[in-house]
């Protein structure tokens, strides 16, 4: 079997194919120019004059000179400009044609509007209407798709001889057609400048939805013509602008002239001018009571003249207050606006009736008739004639009396400055406020009860460190905030300490105040006793040594006191090893008195000497004798 050829279209007979097929398009192009890549004739159609060429047939273009070559930097765009210099000003212009289109999302490309190759009479403009951004140039097409015979809307229905033309007057034109009526109506009430107001996003006939202007037709409003209110209007703008206030319409309807200014709304509505409704709320006066029915003419007497009408009680009722003026102006704190009489008071806001003064009558204490605002407030105003007391407890009779009866009269001590416990509170009045002078009475303990005091001032004027009011005795003492009693001190009468009957001040508060007769130390240990002694038993003593400038350790801890201290004395002894133990000293001084350095507390045999601080021992060294 013959073996299958792997080569493919790199066979000899396809590579020969193939540069014979590259050499007939090289002959081919080479004999009928750049024909043969022509997709037909260049428009002959003329326009505007560029250097004495009106179209492009009328020069011999190469394809070069307006297809750019994939690795050129400039585009087929760069390349038009640089002949149509007209329109590359135009697109430096954001105002003109070129320049709000180059101003779109979209990549500007000149052949999308005006392509070439179409055939000496094709036109080099031809823009259709569905993908055209119209709305850039101020007007949208939104509602111009279809014609009302149903075919579709295209560019020659508004520009009917190229697109550059366009008259106004073509709008009113069209749409006299659809409905004649109403374009003469409209043209005579807003003028023929339809641009003015319509961008052609709206649609025809199409309600216009006031309430989103922030004025809301309701009533007579919602019925009115257009023009009643806008009826200089001419441009979109004129419309915004349009009045909003009642005034800037109905300045003629007002027979109040400049006296109410120009909130009409604040009494008429949209239902009627007439029968208009006022909320004498929102002028600060409110009508309540009787001044809900009163007609207007009552309060306002000059006809037409609001404004300045009094608004208090006493700009009205002047002629109706007893009082003379003597209680004020302030009227409304006896009277209401449901009736002149009877007039209320509130008596809780001035003075409380309560008690005997609920039934008391109002001459009783306001004996000037009509006369209120200065009568006395204050129980001694009235009740002075009352006061047992002829001033001395002040002038705040309440303290001790009440409403419901001038007597018996009631005093809280507690609210005083000596606040009764104990037997305090069931003795008698008389016996603490002599003669009954309650002004002066003494607050202190010394003050009434130095007959009881059997220190006879020994122990100060403080009694109450030692007794209270529940009773003089027996007397308490806490012991604890003087001298602390515990151990033996703890069942020690008091004279055992306290020797002088009756004087406690200057009794010794030391061991050694007490027991100097016990030292056995003679003061040798000075006296601080409690360092040795403590208050269960005098003796035994214990000592802690280790408190002390020489610390027991090793063997001196259970070696006897009397070994070192000789004869009972303690001050003085030696605290150095030689001091004690040079009986023991082998080296008879020959080593010094530093003991320490090779013999230590827990035995004076062995001794231990480190040999590395002097001589360091080491091989040979290390095994010999010390001899």
């Amino acid at each position: 079997m013959r073996k299958a050829n792997r080569l493919g279209c790199m066979t000899l007979p396809a590579i020969i194919a193939t540069v014979f097929t590259l050499l007939v398009l090289a002959g081919s192009v080479f004999a009928t120019g750049s024909a043969f890549f022509s997709p037909g004739d260049l428009s002959g159609r003329t326009g505007s004059p560029l250097g004495n060429v009106r179209s492009h047939a009328q020069i011999a273009l190469n394809c070069e000179q307006c297809h750019a070559a994939l690795w050129d930097t400039d585009t087929m765009q760069d390349r038009c400009v640089r002949c149509h210099t007209n329109i590359g000003a135009e697109l430096a212009d954001p105002h003109k044609l070129h320049g709000i289109l180059l101003g779109t999302d979209t990549v500007l490309e000149c052949r999308k509007c005006h392509p070439e190759h179409r055939g000496v009479g094709a036109s080099l403009t031809d823009v259709t209407l569905h993908d055209f951004p119209h709305e850039l140039l101020g007007f949208a097409t939104t509602s111009h798709k279809i014609l009302p015979d149903g075919s579709p809307f295209i560019c020659q229905n508004c520009h009917v001889t190229d697109y550059k033309s366009f008259k106004i007057s073509d709008c009113a034109a069209c749409h006299s057609k659809i409905d004649a009526t109403f374009m003469t109506a409209h043209t005579q009430k807003y003028g023929a400048d339809c641009l003015a107001c319509h961008d052609g996003k709206e649609s025809i006939n199409k309600k216009f939805d006031h309430s989103k202007t922030g004025f809301i037709l309701v009533d007579i409003h919602s019925t009115l013509d257009c023009a009643s209110c806008h009826s200089k209007a001419r441009t979109l703008a004129d419309f915004k602008n349009s009045a909003a206030k009642c005034s800037d319409c109905h300045l003629k309807d007002n027979p109040h002239g400049d006296k109410f200014g120009t909130t009409c709304d604040a009494c008429h509505t949209q239902k009627s001018w007439k029968d208009a409704h006022f909320d004498h709320a929102v002028t600060g006066f409110k009508l309540v009571g009787k001044h809900e029915n009163l007609a207007c003419a009552g309060c306002h007497t000059v006809p037409d003249q609001y404004k300045n009408t009094p608004t208090t009680c006493v700009g009205c009722h002047q002629k109706d207050d007893k009082h003379a003026g003597t209680e004020g102006s302030a009227c409304e704190t006896c009277h209401t606006s449901d009736g002149w009489k009877p007039s209320t008071f509130n008596h809780f806001n001035v003075f409380k009736l309560d008690g005997k003064h609920a039934t008391v009558l109002c001459q009783n204490c306001h004996t000037t008739p009509f006369q209120f605002k200065n009568a006395p407030s204050d129980c001694v105003g009235c009740h002075q004639k009352d006061d047992a007391h002829k001033g001395g407890l002040g002038t705040d009779c309440s303290t001790c009396h009440n409403t419901t009866a001038w007597k018996p009269a009631s005093f809280d001590h507690n609210l005083a400055g000596f606040k009764l416990t104990g037997a305090h509170v069931n003795v008698q009045c008389t016996l603490c406020h002599i003669n009954g002078k309650f002004k002066g009475t003494p607050m202190t303990c010394v003050g009434c009860h130095t007959p009881n005091d059997v220190h006879k001032g020994a122990e100060g004027t403080a009694c109450e460190s030692c007794h209270t009011t529940t009773a003089w005795k027996p007397s308490t003492f806490n012991h604890f905030n003087v001298f602390k009693l515990d151990g033996k001190h703890a069942t020690l009468l008091c004279q055992n300490c306290h020797t002088t009957p009756n004087q406690y001040k200057n009794a010794p508060t030391t061991c050694f105040g007490c027991h100097q007769k016990d030292d056995a130390h003679s003061g040798g240990l000075g006296t601080s006793c409690s360092t040795c002694h403590n208050t269960t038993a005098w003796k035994p003593a214990s000592f802690d040594h280790n408190q002390a400038a020489f610390k027991l350790t090793g063997a001196h801890v259970t070696v006897q006191c009397v070994l070192c201290h000789i004869n009972g004395k303690f001050k003085g002894t030696p605290m150095t090893c030689v001091g004690c133990h040079t009986a023991n000293d082998v080296h008879k001084g020959a080593e010094g008195t530093a003991c320490e350095s090779c013999h230590a507390t827990a035995a004076w045999k062995p001794s231990t000497f480190n040999h590395f601080n002097v001589f360091k021992l080491d091989g040979k060294h290390a095994t010999l004798l010390c001899q």
